[in-house]
């Protein structure tokens, strides 16, 4: 993707009327296409900048704890289960990333 396309994408999130639904619709869209690398994926973001860094992780625990709540099916039984098993694992304080 080139840096005009991906300035575009973030002038787009950065209006108003882009909403955390609408994230999450973005998010999913990525992730549903067939083949991606998703281990590649996490280490692009892991070299980002580090208040961004820690801005995914608030991501990604609030989908932990939100996952480790829904009912389980063959689908995503292993995520349900990870989730609850990284709940039981760690305390609130665990999972609370500081605003630096």
């Amino acid at each position: 993707m080139s840096q005009a396309q991906v300035s575009e994408i973030t002038k787009m999130i950065h209006t108003r009327e882009f909403k955390e639904e609408d994230a999450a619709q973005v998010i999913s869209a990525l992730v549903n296409v067939t083949g991606p690398n998703h281990k590649k994926i996490g280490q692009f973001m892991a070299r980002d900048h580090p208040t961004l860094q820690e801005s995914k992780m608030r991501v990604v625990i609030a989908f932990i704890e939100e996952m480790a709540k829904v009912s389980s099916d063959g689908r995503n039984e292993a995520a349900v289960a990870f989730a609850q098993k990284v709940m039981s694992a760690t305390t609130d304080r665990d999972r609370a990333m500081p605003y630096i």
